[in-house]
């Protein structure tokens, strides 16, 4: 119950944060004339999974390239520029832990459910349709599922079910207006992992980060 309070003042705070960056002058929300975008994208993962505490030889980690997609619904709130999307995306991790102390491994794969809340500035073309489209925002991330197997006796380990994500990316429409080629980058910024060598609360890490490349569409 306490994670899915803090969920909701997590959205309150972004959508308020969101309103005060669209505020202009004297203009105010007019939700009679909303108009909605809807995307659908796809992408592979680059270098995504736990942080590893970079300041600790013992342990090293290898991620390897997983796959990426979602639909996404965009609501301009001010003009043509100013807009708030959410969404679902569905995304896979795999990665290797090596821990050199005890010449062992700890294998993870994990799906991801998200749900991301941002802003987003458009640059528009001459014909006022979008050319880059800058994101900014938070997701909301769950992980329905985890394996996670030793190769021999490891420390022990605790992982969460849900993260909070800082993601930053721009989607770039050179030629076609339905179709863009996207870039992001999120890292966590609550814990997901923790075992001795990764301690959160220290700044060893143990979160979540990684980038997209991908392709994006413009269903309506």
């Amino acid at each position: 119950m306490k994670k899915i309070t803090k969920f909701v003042i997590l959205i309150t705070l972004n959508l308020f944060f969101i309103s005060n960056i669209c505020a202009d002058n004297n203009k105010i929300w007019n939700f009679q004339r909303l108009k909605a975008n809807f995307y659908a994208f796809t992408g592979l993962n680059i270098s995504t999974g736990i942080v590893g505490n970079n300041d600790n030889e013992l342990i090293t980690g290898a991620t390897k390239i997983g796959s990426k997609a979602g639909l996404r619904v965009e609501l301009n709130v001010i003009g043509n520029k100013h807009h708030i999307e959410t969404g679902l995306d569905i995304q896979n991790i795999s990665q290797s832990i090596e821990y050199h102390d005890v010449q062992s491994s700890r294998d993870f794969k994990m799906i991801l459910l998200r749900i991301p809340v941002t802003y987003n500035y458009h640059i528009l073309k001459s014909d006022k349709s979008p050319f880059l489209i800058f994101k900014m925002g938070n997701y909301i991330s769950f992980y329905p599922y985890k394996r996670i197997t030793n190769n021999n006796l490891l420390p022990d380990y605790s992982i969460n079910n849900t993260s909070r994500d800082f993601v930053f990316s721009f989607t770039c429409f050179p030629v076609n207006p339905k179709w863009g080629f996207s870039f992001e980058g999120m890292r966590s910024i609550t814990k997901l992992y923790e075992d001795k060598y990764h301690q959160f609360a220290e700044d060893k890490n143990g979160g979540i980060s990684g980038f997209t490349f991908g392709i994006q569409y413009k269903i309506k």
